[in-house]
Protein backbone atom coordinates (compact mmCIF):
# COMPACT_ATOMS: atom_id res chain seq x y z
CA UNK A 1 0.00 0.00 0.00
CA UNK A 2 1.32 3.43 -0.94
CA UNK A 3 1.73 5.58 2.14
CA UNK A 4 1.01 9.27 2.19
CA UNK A 5 2.48 12.09 4.22
CA UNK A 6 0.39 15.20 4.71
CA UNK A 7 -0.25 18.22 6.92
CA UNK A 8 -3.56 19.93 7.63
CA UNK A 9 -4.17 23.06 9.69
CA UNK A 10 -7.31 24.91 10.70
CA UNK A 11 -7.96 28.00 12.81
CA UNK A 12 -11.37 28.88 14.17
CA UNK A 13 -12.11 32.39 15.40
CA UNK A 14 -14.66 33.29 18.11
CA UNK A 15 -17.63 33.82 15.79
CA UNK A 16 -16.95 30.45 14.13
CA UNK A 17 -16.52 28.68 17.48
CA UNK A 18 -20.08 29.71 18.34
CA UNK A 19 -21.68 28.17 15.25
CA UNK A 20 -19.40 25.54 13.71
CA UNK A 21 -18.42 22.02 14.75
CA UNK A 22 -14.88 21.40 13.45
CA UNK A 23 -14.97 17.75 14.49
CA UNK A 24 -17.06 16.71 11.50
CA UNK A 25 -14.63 18.38 9.12
CA UNK A 26 -11.62 16.82 10.84
CA UNK A 27 -13.26 13.39 10.92
CA UNK A 28 -13.73 13.70 7.16
CA UNK A 29 -9.92 13.47 6.82
CA UNK A 30 -9.93 10.05 8.47
CA UNK A 31 -12.96 8.67 6.68
CA UNK A 32 -11.34 9.40 3.32
CA UNK A 33 -7.87 8.16 4.21
CA UNK A 34 -7.41 4.45 3.53
CA UNK A 35 -4.67 4.36 6.12
CA UNK A 36 -6.60 6.04 8.93
CA UNK A 37 -10.17 4.95 8.19
CA UNK A 38 -9.91 1.99 10.56
CA UNK A 39 -8.86 4.40 13.34
CA UNK A 40 -11.56 7.03 12.78
CA UNK A 41 -13.46 6.34 16.02
CA UNK A 42 -10.35 6.54 18.22
CA UNK A 43 -9.12 9.64 16.40
CA UNK A 44 -12.52 11.31 16.71
CA UNK A 45 -12.44 10.64 20.46
CA UNK A 46 -8.96 12.16 20.77
CA UNK A 47 -9.87 15.24 18.71
CA UNK A 48 -13.15 15.74 20.58
CA UNK A 49 -11.45 15.65 23.97
CA UNK A 50 -8.70 18.03 22.85
CA UNK A 51 -11.16 20.42 21.20
CA UNK A 52 -13.62 20.56 24.10
CA UNK A 53 -10.79 21.04 26.60
CA UNK A 54 -9.47 23.96 24.53
CA UNK A 55 -12.93 25.47 24.13
CA UNK A 56 -14.28 24.91 27.65
CA UNK A 57 -11.16 25.54 29.70
CA UNK A 58 -8.95 27.61 27.39
CA UNK A 59 -11.44 29.93 25.72
CA UNK A 60 -14.46 29.91 28.06
CA UNK A 61 -12.37 29.50 31.26
CA UNK A 62 -14.84 27.01 32.76
CA UNK A 63 -13.76 25.12 35.87
CA UNK A 64 -14.27 21.36 35.79
CA UNK A 65 -14.85 21.43 39.54
CA UNK A 66 -18.40 22.52 38.71
CA UNK A 67 -19.04 18.96 37.50
CA UNK A 68 -18.98 17.53 41.03
CA UNK A 69 -22.40 15.90 40.71
CA UNK A 70 -25.26 15.53 38.24
CA UNK A 71 -26.70 18.99 39.02
CA UNK A 72 -23.25 20.56 38.75
CA UNK A 73 -22.81 18.86 35.40
CA UNK A 74 -26.08 20.39 34.16
CA UNK A 75 -25.11 23.81 35.56
CA UNK A 76 -21.73 23.54 33.80
CA UNK A 77 -23.35 23.03 30.41
CA UNK A 78 -25.90 25.79 30.98
CA UNK A 79 -23.09 28.21 31.85
CA UNK A 80 -21.08 26.93 28.87
CA UNK A 81 -23.94 27.64 26.46
CA UNK A 82 -24.35 31.20 27.76
CA UNK A 83 -20.62 31.94 27.52
CA UNK A 84 -20.41 30.46 24.03
CA UNK A 85 -23.39 32.50 22.80
CA UNK A 86 -21.68 35.71 23.99
CA UNK A 87 -18.17 34.82 22.80
CA UNK A 88 -16.44 37.72 21.02
CA UNK A 89 -12.73 36.86 21.34
CA UNK A 90 -10.50 33.84 21.04
CA UNK A 91 -9.37 31.17 18.65
CA UNK A 92 -8.52 27.49 18.49
CA UNK A 93 -5.91 26.17 16.07
CA UNK A 94 -5.59 22.57 14.90
CA UNK A 95 -2.53 21.09 13.24
CA UNK A 96 -2.52 17.49 12.02
CA UNK A 97 0.54 15.95 10.43
CA UNK A 98 0.69 12.39 9.12
CA UNK A 99 4.11 10.79 8.72
CA UNK A 100 4.39 7.36 7.12
CA UNK A 101 6.51 4.73 8.83
CA UNK A 102 7.50 1.25 7.65
CA UNK A 103 5.04 -0.29 10.13
CA UNK A 104 2.17 2.18 9.59
CA UNK A 105 2.23 5.82 10.51
CA UNK A 106 2.37 8.59 13.08
CA UNK A 107 -0.33 11.21 13.36
CA UNK A 108 0.79 14.26 15.31
CA UNK A 109 -2.12 16.38 16.49
CA UNK A 110 -1.61 19.81 18.03
CA UNK A 111 -4.39 21.95 19.45
CA UNK A 112 -3.68 25.49 20.62
CA UNK A 113 -6.13 27.98 22.09
CA UNK A 114 -5.84 31.69 22.82
CA UNK A 115 -6.45 31.15 26.53
CA UNK A 116 -3.88 31.87 29.21
CA UNK A 117 -3.01 28.21 29.76
CA UNK A 118 -2.93 26.28 33.02
CA UNK A 119 -0.54 24.60 35.42
CA UNK A 120 -0.34 21.39 33.43
CA UNK A 121 2.64 20.00 35.37
CA UNK A 122 0.64 19.91 38.61
CA UNK A 123 -2.41 18.54 36.80
CA UNK A 124 -0.44 15.76 35.09
CA UNK A 125 1.33 14.89 38.35
CA UNK A 126 -2.04 14.49 40.09
CA UNK A 127 -3.34 12.36 37.22
CA UNK A 128 -0.29 10.07 37.31
CA UNK A 129 -0.38 9.68 41.10
CA UNK A 130 -4.13 9.08 41.37
CA UNK A 131 -4.59 5.77 43.17
CA UNK A 132 -8.30 5.63 43.93
CA UNK A 133 -11.12 5.36 41.40
CA UNK A 134 -12.84 8.60 40.58
CA UNK A 135 -16.52 9.36 40.99
CA UNK A 136 -16.22 12.84 39.53
CA UNK A 137 -17.69 13.87 36.20
CA UNK A 138 -14.52 15.64 35.11
CA UNK A 139 -10.93 14.74 34.27
CA UNK A 140 -11.63 11.50 32.44
CA UNK A 141 -10.83 12.87 28.98
CA UNK A 142 -7.09 13.22 29.50
CA UNK A 143 -6.89 9.65 30.80
CA UNK A 144 -8.71 8.50 27.69
CA UNK A 145 -6.32 10.41 25.42
CA UNK A 146 -3.35 8.93 27.25
CA UNK A 147 -4.77 5.44 26.71
CA UNK A 148 -5.27 6.00 22.97
CA UNK A 149 -2.08 7.94 22.16
CA UNK A 150 1.57 7.07 22.52
CA UNK A 151 2.48 10.56 23.76
CA UNK A 152 0.68 13.52 25.32
CA UNK A 153 2.65 16.73 25.83
CA UNK A 154 1.55 20.15 27.04
CA UNK A 155 3.58 23.14 25.91
CA UNK A 156 4.15 26.41 27.78
CA UNK A 157 2.11 28.14 29.05
CA UNK A 158 -0.38 25.26 28.95
CA UNK A 159 -2.60 26.45 26.11
CA UNK A 160 -1.11 24.05 23.55
CA UNK A 161 -1.17 20.26 23.60
CA UNK A 162 0.51 17.77 21.29
CA UNK A 163 -0.39 14.10 20.98
CA UNK A 164 1.19 11.33 18.97
CA UNK A 165 -1.17 8.67 17.68
CA UNK A 166 0.74 5.72 16.21
CA UNK A 167 -0.90 3.10 14.08
CA UNK A 168 0.33 -0.11 12.48
CA UNK A 169 -0.86 -2.14 9.54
Amino acid sequence: MQQQDWHFSLELQSHTLRDFDPLLLLQHLFVHSRELEAHKEALYTVLAELYFNALDHGILQLDSALKHDVKGFADYYELREGLLNNLTEGYIQFSLQHISTPAGGDLIIEVCDSGSGFDYATYMNKAVNKTSPTTTYSGRGISLIRALCRELTYLEPGNKVRVLYQWNY
